[in-house]
């Protein structure tokens, strides 16, 4: 259904239903988690093990006194890259 929109581009798409994803992962939506790992997801811009321990490593000091929004925001990560099939 999108690729109409890009103008035969040929390459990989990649949707990602980043407002499910953090829905269900941190009860609201806040879809930048997800949307940052199925960006490095199709980019591979850095391999999924550094970044989700880069990204947990934010998290605990970001939200040092929230564990419970820091298993939200590793759980999105994780299932961002499940959809996107990495």
């Amino acid at each position: 259904m999108i690729r109409p929109l890009l103008h035969g581009y040929q390459g990989r798409v990649v949707t990602v239903d980043a407002r499910t994803i953090s829905e269900k992962a941190l009860g609201r939506n806040f879809p930048n988690t997800p949307m940052l790992a199925a960006a490095v997801a199709v980019s591979r811009v850095m391999d999924r093990d550094s970044f989700v321990a880069n990204m947990r490593e934010s998290f605990q000091h970001k939200f040092a006194k929230k564990p419970e929004v820091i298993d939200g925001n590793m759980q999105a990560l994780e299932d961002a890259f499940t959809a996107v099939g990495d």
